[in-house]
């Protein structure tokens, strides 16, 4: 038996009638919460693309950011909401841990969702550096969307939800930080230049 079959797919029907707002909404909605893995990048760029090394940082924390995603999730072991209990038991014991779903592949642990953390690196990493209130607006939006789609259709809980974001924020502040220090550099005192004043 296929693990896709088992995995319920998350139910989106295709625009046909674009009079209908809601249903328009309700796509935006979840294609905006299942790409923005991969959009995030994309974003920062187009964002950040007077400034390519303030890009280089943000590449760099939202690549940090997967890989102590990736940790997390085999350290804590918490499936997703979707995986039923006794399928999650039987691919722990068959050393299975991806299933398909909406014809992605996903790790069958959810706890940090990977996405809100992205979405919280990105909020605060662009925020802090940019302090542009519509691109924080914009950002802020992106990140609530995208928390939305993964507890409406299942892909994580609340809980896990709110712990990637924040996990996210952290990173963005620590980022930041890390970020400004190597962008400003060493600042020196100028030396005196005996210059007289008037």
């Amino acid at each position: 038996m296929e693990l896709k079959k088992i995995v319920s797919n998350a139910i989106i029907t295709p625009i046909t009638e674009w009079t209908n707002i809601m249903h328009i909404v309700t796509n935006l909605i979840y294609y905006v919460g299942e790409y923005m893995d991969s959009g995030i990048f994309f974003l920062g760029l187009i964002t950040l693309r007077k400034n390519l090394l303030l890009y280089f940082y943000f590449f760099v924390g939202i690549s940090l950011g997967a890989i102590l995603n990736f940790i997390l999730k085999k350290i804590i072991r918490i499936r997703r909401p979707c995986i039923n209990i006794h399928l999650f038991d039987l691919m722990l014991k068959n050393n299975e841990e991806y299933v398909e779903r909406n014809d992605r592949k996903y790790h069958i642990y959810g706890m940090p969702s990977g996405h809100s953390q992205s979405c919280g690196f990105a909020f605060i990493f662009l925020t802090l550096f940019l302090q542009d209130n519509y691109i924080s607006l914009f950002y802020l939006l992106i990140s609530i969307l995208t928390m939305y789609q993964r507890v409406k259709y299942e892909h994580h809980t609340v809980l896990q939800v709110i712990i990637g974001v924040t996990i996210g924020c952290l990173l963005g502040v620590g980022m930041y930080y890390y970020a400004e220090k190597k962008i400003v550099g060493k600042l020196l005192e100028k030396e005196d230049d005996n210059c007289f004043i008037h």
